[in-house]
């Protein structure tokens, strides 16, 4: 396992969503009224995982982080949401960033392979994440 950098999560809502116009900021008792959008954990050799959601709230599950871009956008359920793939979204009025009691969120990226199981392509692949360092972050 190698770390790439950091991404920035934030807590997004559609404007059509009752939290869209909720007192800032969204207590974690707020927040459990109402449906979150997670993306299904798929480890088949870990325990599952479970981020940013919160005792006895119903959820959404959908397969991957589209998909659950696209199920708060349409306001079925709220959520944290990496700052890059919602950028243009937030610029664009199309979902707005909550202030939370807890704020926003730093996640490790990180990247991992199979021992075993390394070829020429995976060799160059690693050597050139190797040198990347990505950080996700909103403006100021």
């Amino acid at each position: 396992i190698q770390s790439f950098g950091q991404s920035l999560f934030v807590f997004a809502v559609a404007p059509s969503h009752p939290l869209a116009n909720a007192e800032e900021p969204l207590c974690i008792d707020t927040i459990r009224q109402y449906r979150a959008v997670a993306v299904g954990d798929t480890s088949r050799n870990f325990k599952p995982l479970t981020f940013g959601l919160q005792s006895g709230q119903a959820v959404l599950t959908v397969p991957n982080l589209q998909a659950k871009v696209k199920a708060q956008l349409a306001g079925l359920g709220c959520g944290w949401l990496p700052w890059n793939l919602i950028e243009q979204e937030v610029a664009n009025g199309e979902l707005l960033v909550k202030k939370t009691e807890d704020s926003t969120r730093q996640s490790s990226l990180c990247f991992a392979w199979q021992r075993g199981s390394q070829g020429k392509a995976l060799d160059w692949w690693t050597q050139h994440l190797a040198t990347v360092q990505l950080n996700f972050q909103p403006p100021q």
